[in-house]
């Protein structure tokens, strides 16, 4: 359902946020982020769920939900936290990923997307690079994002 991209479902998803199972947590909040400005009526709950799923995984997708229906510092904040931290490189380049998709948003937390583009793990310094070079006003289609090994000084 949530692939459809049909606003019926918003209430269905916005209700399923609360439910027992993580993995249905994630797919409810993945469904009203593809809703855009449309799941406004989710926002409160998908901030809540931001703040305090015990799942890193939905706190990303609630998180770029929030900062896709409207600008949200919070939801910037909370991402950055997650690229910081201590979670699985997967999880934080999840949270980059969403950073990413936000565009200026992330402009805050730039200091956070340079220590990503420092990082000893490629796929989290590429990520990182590409953010980093977009936001300085720095990439172009040439820019070389890519860097395998260890980091470049």
């Amino acid at each position: 359902k949530a692939a459809a991209r049909d606003a019926r479902n918003a209430a269905e998803f916005t209700a399923l946020l609360g439910d027992t199972n993580a993995i249905v947590r994630h797919w409810a909040a993945q469904g009203l982020l593809m809703l855009g400005a449309g799941a406004s009526a989710a926002r409160a709950k998908l901030e809540a769920m931001m703040r305090g799923d015990g799942v890193a995984q939905n706190r990303v997708v609630a998180a770029d939900a929030v900062a896709s229906i409207a600008p949200s510092p919070d939801a910037v904040t909370a991402l950055a936290a997650i690229v910081d931290g201590q979670d699985a490189w997967p999880v934080r380049l999840q949270a980059l990923n969403a950073l990413t998709y936000l565009g200026e948003q992330a402009r805050p937390v730039l200091a956070t997307i340079k220590r990503a583009a420092a990082s000893e793990q490629e796929y989290l310094r590429n990520a990182g690079r590409y953010l980093e070079a977009v936001l300085e006003g720095r990439y172009e289609p040439s820019y070389a994002v890519f860097t395998w090994g260890p980091p470049r000084p």
